[in-house]
């Protein structure tokens, strides 16, 4: 399950939750982590939590005039992974995804970047 539990409401909410939940799944499976990923979870050995704690993302027009001053694009997640059954924890933590770190260049304006290096951290812990 992936929600967002957010001071305030953000305008790239919902791009997260399901690119997280999309890159998490198909993740998950192929490096091998899981054989297969439900959405139920009463149906699986472990149930996967993670709630958005925040979110940042400097717009634009923010970082053309600030550059690297503006600071980096950044979601921030908590993870809880329980065994199904017996409900015992089995791992929590918190990780962070960070993008567009300079005010010039190719690179990702949005949340692409930062759900895309969370993904990579949960899968990489909870291997």
């Amino acid at each position: 399950m992936v929600k967002a539990e957010l001071e305030k409401e953000h305008r790239y909410t919902d791009r997260a939750i399901e690119t997280i939940r999309k890159q998490l799944i198909e993740g998950l499976v192929s490096k091998g982590v899981f054989h297969s990923v439900s959405a139920e979870p009463a149906t699986g050995d472990y149930q996967v939590d993670i709630r958005i704690a925040k979110i940042r993302v400097i717009a634009p027009g923010g970082r053309v005039m600030f550059g690297f001053m503006a600071g980096r694009n950044y979601v921030r997640v908590l993870v809880t992974v329980r065994n199904s059954a017996s409900g015992e924890l089995v791992t929590s933590f918190e990780t962070t995804g960070y993008g567009a770190s300079m005010g010039w260049g190719a690179q990702s304006y949005g949340v692409d970047d930062p759900v895309r290096e969370v993904v990579k951290n949960v899968i990489e812990k909870i291997r």
